[in-house]
Protein backbone atom coordinates (compact mmCIF):
# COMPACT_ATOMS: atom_id res chain seq x y z
CA UNK A 1 0.00 0.00 0.00
CA UNK A 2 1.30 3.28 -0.93
CA UNK A 3 2.07 6.47 0.98
CA UNK A 4 -0.73 9.13 1.05
CA UNK A 5 -0.07 11.69 -1.53
CA UNK A 6 -0.62 15.18 -0.52
CA UNK A 7 0.06 16.99 -3.61
CA UNK A 8 -2.55 14.50 -5.05
CA UNK A 9 -5.19 15.22 -2.15
CA UNK A 10 -4.94 18.85 -2.33
CA UNK A 11 -5.73 18.89 -6.57
CA UNK A 12 -8.70 16.65 -5.51
CA UNK A 13 -10.07 18.84 -3.05
CA UNK A 14 -9.30 21.81 -5.72
CA UNK A 15 -11.16 20.09 -8.40
CA UNK A 16 -13.95 19.08 -6.07
CA UNK A 17 -14.76 22.44 -5.03
CA UNK A 18 -15.20 24.04 -8.54
CA UNK A 19 -16.92 21.02 -9.93
CA UNK A 20 -19.20 21.53 -6.54
CA UNK A 21 -19.66 25.38 -6.93
CA UNK A 22 -20.25 24.87 -11.18
CA UNK A 23 -23.20 22.37 -10.36
CA UNK A 24 -24.57 24.58 -7.76
CA UNK A 25 -24.95 27.25 -10.50
CA UNK A 26 -27.34 24.70 -12.26
CA UNK A 27 -29.61 23.99 -9.23
CA UNK A 28 -29.93 24.97 -6.07
CA UNK A 29 -28.38 22.00 -3.80
CA UNK A 30 -28.85 21.42 -0.18
CA UNK A 31 -27.04 18.31 0.25
CA UNK A 32 -23.74 17.22 0.95
CA UNK A 33 -23.09 20.19 2.87
CA UNK A 34 -19.43 20.95 2.48
CA UNK A 35 -17.13 21.46 5.46
CA UNK A 36 -13.67 22.99 5.36
CA UNK A 37 -11.97 21.78 8.06
CA UNK A 38 -8.55 24.22 8.93
CA UNK A 39 -5.61 23.48 11.29
CA UNK A 40 -4.98 26.81 13.15
CA UNK A 41 -2.20 27.72 15.60
CA UNK A 42 -2.33 31.45 17.51
CA UNK A 43 -5.19 32.48 15.47
CA UNK A 44 -4.05 31.46 12.24
CA UNK A 45 -3.94 28.78 9.20
CA UNK A 46 -1.49 26.24 9.51
CA UNK A 47 -1.66 25.40 5.76
CA UNK A 48 -1.82 28.94 3.98
CA UNK A 49 -2.41 27.04 0.37
CA UNK A 50 -5.36 25.81 2.10
CA UNK A 51 -6.57 28.86 3.63
CA UNK A 52 -6.00 30.40 0.31
CA UNK A 53 -7.53 28.29 -1.77
CA UNK A 54 -10.87 28.39 0.40
CA UNK A 55 -10.70 32.13 0.14
CA UNK A 56 -10.63 31.79 -3.85
CA UNK A 57 -13.44 29.75 -3.87
CA UNK A 58 -15.61 31.77 -1.56
CA UNK A 59 -14.32 34.81 -3.62
CA UNK A 60 -15.95 32.90 -6.15
CA UNK A 61 -19.28 32.70 -5.15
CA UNK A 62 -18.57 29.17 -3.61
CA UNK A 63 -20.46 28.23 -0.18
CA UNK A 64 -19.26 25.71 2.58
CA UNK A 65 -18.70 25.72 6.38
CA UNK A 66 -14.98 26.32 7.68
CA UNK A 67 -14.01 24.36 11.06
CA UNK A 68 -11.22 25.70 12.65
CA UNK A 69 -8.98 23.56 15.59
CA UNK A 70 -6.19 24.25 16.95
CA UNK A 71 -6.51 20.05 16.73
CA UNK A 72 -5.88 17.71 14.12
CA UNK A 73 -7.64 14.89 16.15
CA UNK A 74 -11.35 16.07 14.86
CA UNK A 75 -12.97 16.93 11.86
CA UNK A 76 -16.89 18.70 11.39
CA UNK A 77 -19.69 17.74 9.02
CA UNK A 78 -21.75 20.85 9.25
CA UNK A 79 -21.91 24.06 11.54
CA UNK A 80 -23.16 21.90 14.44
CA UNK A 81 -21.66 18.44 14.56
CA UNK A 82 -17.76 17.57 15.46
CA UNK A 83 -16.59 14.20 14.78
CA UNK A 84 -13.53 13.11 17.51
CA UNK A 85 -10.95 11.07 15.58
CA UNK A 86 -9.49 9.57 18.46
CA UNK A 87 -13.36 8.21 19.68
CA UNK A 88 -14.47 5.31 17.41
CA UNK A 89 -17.30 5.23 19.33
CA UNK A 90 -20.89 5.04 17.74
CA UNK A 91 -22.43 8.71 17.14
CA UNK A 92 -26.00 8.55 16.85
CA UNK A 93 -25.64 12.94 15.31
CA UNK A 94 -23.56 11.26 12.83
CA UNK A 95 -24.57 7.12 12.63
CA UNK A 96 -20.57 7.06 11.99
CA UNK A 97 -17.87 6.47 14.76
CA UNK A 98 -17.23 9.85 16.71
CA UNK A 99 -18.90 11.65 19.94
CA UNK A 100 -22.37 12.75 20.11
CA UNK A 101 -22.53 16.81 19.86
CA UNK A 102 -24.75 19.09 18.39
CA UNK A 103 -25.25 22.91 18.26
CA UNK A 104 -26.79 25.18 20.93
CA UNK A 105 -26.97 28.14 19.78
CA UNK A 106 -26.57 29.33 15.83
CA UNK A 107 -26.38 32.85 14.75
CA UNK A 108 -26.06 34.22 11.23
CA UNK A 109 -24.16 37.52 10.52
CA UNK A 110 -26.32 39.21 7.74
CA UNK A 111 -23.44 41.14 5.65
CA UNK A 112 -25.31 42.96 3.26
CA UNK A 113 -27.00 44.68 6.25
CA UNK A 114 -24.03 45.20 8.07
CA UNK A 115 -22.01 47.05 5.55
CA UNK A 116 -25.15 49.26 4.56
CA UNK A 117 -25.36 50.07 8.36
CA UNK A 118 -21.32 51.10 8.31
CA UNK A 119 -20.88 48.36 11.36
CA UNK A 120 -17.61 47.35 12.67
CA UNK A 121 -17.33 43.41 11.96
CA UNK A 122 -15.26 42.69 14.76
CA UNK A 123 -17.43 44.72 17.34
CA UNK A 124 -19.91 42.77 16.39
CA UNK A 125 -18.55 39.12 15.74
CA UNK A 126 -17.59 40.19 19.67
CA UNK A 127 -20.65 40.66 20.81
CA UNK A 128 -22.48 38.06 19.49
CA UNK A 129 -19.60 35.85 20.79
CA UNK A 130 -20.42 37.26 24.30
CA UNK A 131 -24.19 36.59 23.51
CA UNK A 132 -23.55 33.17 23.00
CA UNK A 133 -21.26 32.38 26.13
CA UNK A 134 -23.99 33.79 28.16
CA UNK A 135 -26.77 31.15 26.39
CA UNK A 136 -24.43 28.63 27.33
CA UNK A 137 -23.98 28.94 30.95
CA UNK A 138 -27.87 30.05 30.97
CA UNK A 139 -28.70 26.41 29.57
CA UNK A 140 -25.91 25.26 32.15
CA UNK A 141 -27.41 26.45 35.11
CA UNK A 142 -30.96 25.17 33.46
CA UNK A 143 -29.69 21.91 33.67
CA UNK A 144 -28.62 22.26 36.92
CA UNK A 145 -31.10 23.17 38.65
CA UNK A 146 -33.45 20.49 36.73
CA UNK A 147 -35.76 22.91 34.70
CA UNK A 148 -37.32 21.26 31.53
CA UNK A 149 -36.17 17.76 32.74
CA UNK A 150 -37.45 15.51 29.88
CA UNK A 151 -36.59 18.39 27.45
CA UNK A 152 -32.61 18.06 28.53
CA UNK A 153 -32.60 13.95 28.50
CA UNK A 154 -32.22 14.44 24.46
CA UNK A 155 -29.29 16.93 24.65
CA UNK A 156 -25.50 15.58 24.34
CA UNK A 157 -23.09 16.90 27.15
CA UNK A 158 -23.78 20.84 26.69
CA UNK A 159 -19.33 20.57 26.57
CA UNK A 160 -20.06 19.00 23.17
CA UNK A 161 -22.31 21.49 21.75
CA UNK A 162 -20.90 23.86 19.33
CA UNK A 163 -21.85 27.64 19.07
CA UNK A 164 -21.53 28.55 15.57
CA UNK A 165 -20.93 31.72 14.24
CA UNK A 166 -22.04 32.14 10.34
CA UNK A 167 -22.17 34.92 7.88
CA UNK A 168 -24.33 35.36 4.32
CA UNK A 169 -25.11 37.41 1.71
CA UNK A 170 -21.51 38.68 1.04
CA UNK A 171 -22.33 39.76 -2.80
CA UNK A 172 -25.28 42.09 -1.57
CA UNK A 173 -23.14 45.03 -1.12
CA UNK A 174 -21.75 44.49 -4.56
CA UNK A 175 -24.45 44.97 -6.59
CA UNK A 176 -25.88 47.82 -4.48
CA UNK A 177 -22.72 49.95 -5.39
CA UNK A 178 -22.92 48.42 -9.10
CA UNK A 179 -20.08 46.13 -8.76
CA UNK A 180 -20.83 43.19 -10.98
CA UNK A 181 -20.79 39.89 -9.39
CA UNK A 182 -18.70 37.97 -11.93
CA UNK A 183 -15.63 40.91 -11.09
CA UNK A 184 -13.48 38.27 -9.35
CA UNK A 185 -10.97 40.86 -8.07
CA UNK A 186 -13.30 42.80 -6.67
CA UNK A 187 -14.90 40.36 -4.45
CA UNK A 188 -11.84 39.18 -3.52
CA UNK A 189 -10.87 42.82 -2.34
CA UNK A 190 -14.25 42.94 -0.54
CA UNK A 191 -14.05 39.67 1.14
CA UNK A 192 -10.55 40.66 2.22
CA UNK A 193 -11.33 43.82 3.65
CA UNK A 194 -13.94 42.46 5.78
CA UNK A 195 -12.03 39.04 7.07
CA UNK A 196 -8.82 40.08 7.60
CA UNK A 197 -8.94 43.69 8.97
CA UNK A 198 -11.72 43.42 10.94
CA UNK A 199 -11.44 39.84 12.21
Amino acid sequence: MSKPSFARLFKLQHFFLKWFNAERLKAILTFPVVTAAMLTSEGKPVDGAFADMCAEELSEGNSFFVYQSESADSLASCCRLRNEISDHTFSYSLGAGGVATGSINVITLNMNRLVQQNRNLSEEVRKIHRYQVAFRKLMRNTRQEDCFRYMMLALSPLTNNFLPLESMVWWKPLSIWECPNQQRAIQRIFVRHHLKNHL
